[in-house]
């Protein structure tokens, strides 16, 4: 009789410890995924500061603005000229 009882006993605590092996499993994937989200948003962080104008290099912001009117103005010369062709008969 105790034969009977020490194998329910025994799958029991095999179901228990599957369950829990399960559960830290999943909790490990969760906690590895929030790391890497973590180490991405710190990544983020310090180069958003170097962009920055307030924070970083004022001289490199005011290039890179400089640099996208020059592109900008260009652009809008080149798309007025194909335009002033086609309107012509």
């Amino acid at each position: 009789m105790t034969y009977g009882n020490e194998e329910f006993g025994s799958q029991k605590i095999a179901m228990i410890t599957s369950v829990l092996e399960h559960f830290g499993k999943t909790t490990l994937r969760q906690l590895e995924y929030v790391g890497g989200l973590t180490m991405q948003v710190r990544a983020a962080l310090v180069s958003l500061g170097r962009t920055l104008p307030l924070i970083g290099n004022r001289d490199r912001w005011r290039s890179a603005v400089r640099q996208m009117l020059a592109v900008g103005v260009e652009l809008v010369e080149r798309l007025l000229v194909p335009s002033r062709a086609e309107s012509r008969p």
